[in-house]
Parts: C-alpha cells; sequence; structure tokens
C-alpha cells in the first residue's frame, strides 16, 4: 500500500530532512526557531487530516526545538483534547499561559475542557479571564452562554448568547443556541425564529433542524418534528442523539415498531447510549416482548449497577410476565436505591396484589400516596385492594380523589363503574363507563363493562353492540364473543349463538355442557 502524501506536507518533510542531514553537532536559536515552525506545520497538517498520533509527533518535536512555542502547545492540547487526554490538554493550556498570561485563545480552549468535565464554574472563570483581554471575542461568549445554560442559568445565557449574535450576526450555532434557551424559559415562538434563523444562514447545518425539532416536539407538533429530525439525519446520519429522540416521536404517537429501529440505530452509533436501551426496553414492554425488555433493563444494570430506572423497568416487564417474585426483587432494589420513589412503591403494590397480599399491597399504595398526594393512579389500586378486604366504606372516595386529580383518567370512571356494578347499581355503572368511552374512544376495558351492565339490565341489543365493538378494536378478547354467544342466546338468535361459539371452540374454550345441550334443545341443531 503507497502512502500518499500531499505537495504541502512532502515540502515540509523535505525541510526537516534538509535540517537533519545539516544538524551536525547542535542546531543554533535561530534554525531551532525557524525549524520548529516546519514541524508545527506539519503537524498542522496532519491534524487537518485526521492523523492525530503524527500531529502529536511533531508538535512534540517543535516544543523540543521551542520549549516557548505557544501555538505548538495551544494546538497539541487541541489534539490531547479530541482523544479525550483532558488533563494533559489542561497541561499544555496551562504552559501556554505561563509564558503569556495574556493568552486569550489558552483560556478559551481550557474552558472547553472544563466544560467537558463539567466544571462548569471554572469553565466560565476561563471565559471571563479571555474576555478581559479581548471584550469582542464572540465566540467566548458563545461558550460561556453554553456553560451558564448547563449550570442553569438561562437568564446569563441569553445574555451572552446575545452578546455572541450582535458581535457575529451571522453566527448559527449562537442562534440555535439562543433558541434552545428560548424553549427552555417556554418561549417556543422565539425559540423557532431562532432555529429558521440558523437553518436561513447554514441550510447544512444538522443541529437546528433538531433542535427545532425538538422545539415542535415539545409543542405536540409530531409532524413537523419527525420532518425536521429527518433532515438532520439526512445530513448527520451517524448521529445517535438524533435517532433517539426521533424515536421519543413515535413512542409517543404509539408506532412503537418505529421507535424501536430508532433506538437500535442510536445503540449502533453510541453501543453505551443508557436512555437508549431503557426506552426501548420500555417500547418493548409494550409491544409485550418482555425478554427483549428485560435484556435491555439488564443491560442498563451492567453499565451503571444503581440505576433505579432500570430496575423499576424490569419490575414491570417482570410482572407482565407474571414472574412475581423476581418483580417483586426488581422493585425492592429500586426502593433500597430510592427510597422516596412513588412508582415503584405503587409497582410492588401490584405486585403484592397479584399475589393475594393485599394488606402488604394497601401498604405499598399509601407509601406511594405519602411520597407523591396526587398519584391519581395509586389511588384506584388502593381502592380495588380496599374492595378485595371488603372494605367498601372507603372504595368510593377513593376513586372520588383520583379522579379529582385526574378527571380525564379513563380508568378510575371505569373502576368506579365497576364497583357500582358490584353493588348492583348499574345505571350508575353505565354512566361511569359512558364518561370513560368518551375520554378514550377506544378502551375495551370499558366497553366490555358496559356490556355486562346492559346484560345484568337485560339490555342484550345494547349489550351485543358493546362487545362487538371490543371485538372489533382487540379480536383476541374471547371473553367479549363468549359474553355476545350468552346475549345472543337470550335474544333466541341461536345461529349468531352457535357461531360464537364455534369462535370459542377453535380456540379451545368449550362452554359448560348443560349449557350446551339447552342450546341444542332450543335451537334443534347440534352444532
Amino acid at each position: 500500500m503507497k502512502l500518499v502524501i500531499s505537495k504541502k506536507l512532502s515540502i515540509y518533510l523535505i525541510l526537516i530532512a534538509m535540517v537533519l542531514i545539516g544538524a551536525g553537532v547542535c542546531l543554533n536559536i535561530y534554525y531551532r526557531g525557524k525549524y520548529s515552525k516546519v514541524y508545527y506545520n506539519v503537524g498542522l497538517d496532519y491534524k487537518r487530516k485526521g492523523n492525530l498520533d503524527q500531529a502529536l509527533f511533531y508538535y512534540n518535536k517543535a516544543l523540543q526545538l521551542d520549549p516557548k512555542y505557544l501555538d505548538a502547545y495551544r494546538n497539541r492540547g487541541v489534539v490531547y483534547e479530541l482523544q479525550d487526554k483532558f488533563d494533559q490538554a489542561i497541561s499544555d493550556y496551562n504552559k501556554a499561559l505561563q509564558i503569556n498570561p495574556r493568552y486569550a485563545d489558552a483560556y478559551r480552549n481550557r474552558s472547553v475542557i472544563y466544560g467537558k468535565k463539567g466544571d462548569f464554574d471554572q469553565a466560565i472563570a476561563d471565559c471571563d479571564k479571555a474576555l478581559e483581554i479581548n471584550p469582542n471575542y464572540a465566540d467566548i461568549y458563545y461558550n460561556r452562554g453554553n456553560y451558564y445554560r448547563d449550570k442553569g442559568n438561562l437568564d446569563q445565557a441569553l445574555s451572552d448568547f446575545n452578546k455572541a449574535i450582535e458581535l457575529n450576526p451571522r453566527d448559527a450555532e449562537a442562534y440555535s443556541n439562543r433558541g434552545v434557551i428560548y424553549e427552555k424559559k417556554g418561549d417556543f415562538d422565539k425559540a423557532l425564529l431562532d432555529d429558521n434563523k440558523a437553518i436561513e444562514i447554514n441550510p447544512n447545518f444538522a443541529g437546528a433542524y433538531y433542535n427545532r425539532g425538538i422545539h415542535y416536539r415539545d409543542k405536540g407538533d409530531y409532524e413537523r418534528a419527525l420532518l425536521d429530525f429527518n433532515k438532520a439525519l439526512e445530513l448527520k446520519p451517524d448521529d445517535a442523539k438524533f435517532y433517539y429522540n426521533r424515536g421519543v416521536i413515535y413512542y409517543d404517537m404509539g408506532n412503537f415498531d418505529q421507535a424501536i429501529s430508532d433506538y437500535t440505530n442510536a445503540l449502533k452509533n453510541d453501543p453505551h447510549y443508557k436512555s437508549a436501551y431503557l426506552n426501548r426496553a420500555s417500547a418493548y414492554v409494550k409491544k409485550n416482548y418482555n425478554d427483549e425488555a428485560i435484556a435491555d433493563y439488564t443491560k442498563v444494570i451492567e453499565i451503571n449497577s444503581t440505576d433505579t430506572a432500570a430496575y423499576y423497568g424490569r419490575g414491570i416487564a417482570y410482572y407482565s410476565k407474571d414472574d412475581l417474585d423476581q418483580s417483586l426483587s426488581d422493585y425492592t432494589k429500586a426502593l433500597q436505591l430510592k427510597p422516596d420513589y412513588a412508582e415503584a412503591y405503587y409497582g410492588r403494590g401490584l405486585v403484592y396484589d397479584k399475589k393475594g397480599n393485599t394488606e402488604m399491597a394497601v401498604s405499598d399504595y399509601t407509601k406511594a400516596l405519602e411520597i407523591n398526594p396526587k398519584y391519581a393512579d395509586a389511588y384506584i389500586a388502593r381502592a380495588a385492594a380496599y374492595e378485595e378486604q371488603k372494605e367498601t366504606s372507603q372504595v368510593m372516595s377513593e376513586y372520588d380523589k383520583a379522579i379529582a386529580i385526574d378527571p380525564n383518567n379513563a380508568n378510575a370512571y371505569t373502576s368506579r363503574g365497576i364497583a357500582y356494578g358490584k353493588q348492583g347499581e348499574f345505571f350508575k355503572a353505565i354512566e361511569e363507563f359512558n364518561k370513560a368511552i368518551k375520554i378514550k374512544p377506544n378502551d375495551t376495558y370499558a366497553y366490555y363493562n358496559r356490556g355486562y351492565a346492559y346484560t345484568m339490565l337485560g339490555e342484550f341489543e345494547l349489550a351485543i353492540k358493546d362487545y362487538d365493538k371490543v371485538i372489533q378494536i382487540d379480536p383476541q378478547r374471547l371473553d367479549a364473543v363468549q359474553n355476545r354467544a350468552m346475549s345472543y342466546f337470550h335474544l333466541t338468535i341461536y345461529d349468531k349463538t352457535w357461531e360464537d361459539i364455534h369462535t370459542l371452540e377453535k380456540n379451545g374454550i368449550f362452554l359448560d355442557p348443560d349449557f350446551m345441550q339447552m342450546l341444542k334443545e332450543v335451537s334443534g341443531r347440534d352444532k
């Protein structure tokens, strides 16, 4: 394989060779300074080509000849930064500043390293020093704005981005990042104006499309958000963050297959992207792919053994698999790590409930509500547990509290409707199911239970309509098929009764022999 060397680089190498051939015993100060620059320029050329090891080699050579070569320290620091050798980069910037305490670029570059290390106070201090030396240094205002943003000081960040834009009105990144600040302050319109300006300045700025996508997403405009994420990925197809956030939109839209695909692409580009594992696992749970979800949550725990969200999520997946002991173990581990984790108490309460230990279930739901008194689902679950304990006097008040907290909680109305049904108050039950269906038009749980209430009132035609709706939404709901068969029987529509019975028998469900004998007699057929 031949090594291809640019014309410019070959000239530098020839000059170096001449220096080495003519070096004799030593180089005088003039030649040291002259040829240290040659080494430095070769280093720059290698850095531009992405060959960082060779760049370091020649920067080292330059500094051996001229130990006070400021730009060599600065650029060697940049290479160390690119190699994630932050302490060595800081050391080089420190040396540059010892030689020239008014070297603004060294303060700038050192601030970047401190920012990457999360030491925002030190990063800001370096920006302050650079601005003392050069008050019109637009990049410094831009960098300091980022550090103030990361510290949560949005007003100071906004001030710095404003100044950066004043000094450099064509800085697309400054507009884009100022848009992020406006979004964090809740001013979506100004955020979008800045996004648009950034894109106008640089139509190939992937980050601006990404930020605008985030802003559209937060406004609930998923269609435009997706268009922007698509464009960002077209410009930068290997960015894990872009895939991840597009996956979030697909997840929120209920498109779990596409969400899983995007999280998977994010992980291909960044195998340690913890949030992508967590979100993909959550999407797997939605698809009832519990084994895949458990594998992802386990991967997160391998990355960080104290990640409470991973234990909590894995507890949900094990619960969905009916592996109650493992689920209990994971919820308990999450609570050991985070004792004020209301959701984990709620989840563990569900496990205890399913295991028949309603006393422990009530205790966990109560704990969840002590931590979060606005936890509507915990009131609903505790109400159901009180029913199991025959504590009927407290049941309705629990549902009332849940609905007062969340008037759009369809499950609360459905659960209260079931409670009324158990008390024989079917008209009240139907009112509750109506409310649930108005909130959630495809709620099979509400349709099914309203159908049952109609059945108990002898309104079989209405019951059949509700069971039809359940089966239309979820053809696997064989309980609705069975109840519909009974409703047809009461209406003496025996052909339809037999059709539903055949569906049940194909799926391995066989009705009571006494009922089947009665059906044969009244219908005048055997099957």
